[in-house]
């Protein structure tokens, strides 16, 4: 079997790559079966500057996996294997994720919202994922005592993509045109009737800007707030057991571990309070002359 390993990262501009370098330590360690061929890239090339605008290192992301799709098409790969250059894997993950019966396998990791919640999304007959099970603590559980769960997503901090999913499906926008394709590219495996897996026993690290590394399964540490948010397009969603209605063109609040999910769907939009600007007075010195 012939597998691309890719990771997508760039160069500061102080020429410090970004990947972090336990990221590159876990790939090194890692254990590979006898019959994979595994074919590392470390992408850094980027075609818009990636410290002038956030925005610009996803649509980086987005062009990047597209071409990563490409290679796997072309040069006869049997899957495409993403890691993130934010992500500590396991020493067997590629072991475990090739034995699952499934045609696209997550490792399970903790997204980088308040609190952090799994990227293992409620398995969902619709044609949308579903809310991660952190919010289903018996579904957790089941995940956890059997080793996996078949799930509707999402993320690709750690995933194997089998080529016969790339042949039928590409990596593209969300339907409000933001840069960030592991949502819609789930949708379209549900939408598709691809089988997606969640190993419950590939707990991966995730690393914040802060250095702090979230696991799975350990407390998530932070305190939950609302945030400010403007809605893109009208949705409905389910807040705190409650089904509620958003408005395009509404500013409202919403407790800031459901922001994360909505913003990379492309819903809304998150509202940065202004920075108060405290002015400083300096009291006035007097002038001594020396008295000679």
């Amino acid at each position: 079997m012939k597998i691309l390993l890719y990771c997508p990262t760039y160069t500061k501009n102080d020429g410090e790559l970004a990947m972090h370098p336990e990221t590159q330590a876990s790939i090194n360690n890692l254990i590979i079966p006898d019959n994979v061929m595994l074919d590392i890239e470390i992408d850094t090339f980027n075609p818009l500057p990636v410290d002038v605008d956030r925005k610009n290192r996803h649509e980086n992301t987005l062009i990047k996996y597209r071409k990563a799709r490409q290679r796997v098409l072309v040069e006869g790969y049997d899957a495409l294997w993403t890691i993130e250059h934010d992500m500590i894997v396991p020493q067997d993950a590629l072991v475990k994720m090739l034995e699952t019966d499934g045609d696209v396998v997550y490792g399970i990791y903790m997204f980088r919202c308040l609190p952090p919640i799994l990227n293992a999304l409620r398995y969902t007959t619709g044609r949308y994922s579903d809310m991660s099970v952190s919010s289903f603590p018996d579904i957790e559980a089941k995940g956890k005592r059997q080793g996996w769960l078949e799930v509707s997503g999402a993320g690709n901090g750690c995933t194997l993509i089998y080529r016969r999913v790339l042949e039928k499906i590409d990596f593209h926008r969300t339907e409000g045109g933001v840069p960030i394709p592991d949502l819609p590219f789930a949708a379209d495996c549900i939408q598709n009737g691809f089988k997606q897996i969640a190993r419950f026993d590939v707990p991966c690290g995730h690393i914040r800007p802060d250095g702090k590394i979230l696991w799975p399964f350990t407390e998530g540490g932070d305190s939950v707030s609302s945030v400010k948010i403007y809605v893109y397009r009208s949705f409905n969603a389910n807040i705190a057991g409650r089904t509620q209605h958003f408005e395009e063109g509404q500013e409202t609040e919403i407790p800031e571990e459901y922001a994360d999910n909505f913003v990379r769907a492309g819903f809304i939009e998150l509202i940065k309070p202004r920075t108060a600007v405290k002015v400083v007075t300096k009291p006035k010195t007097t002038s001594k002359k020396a008295v000679k």
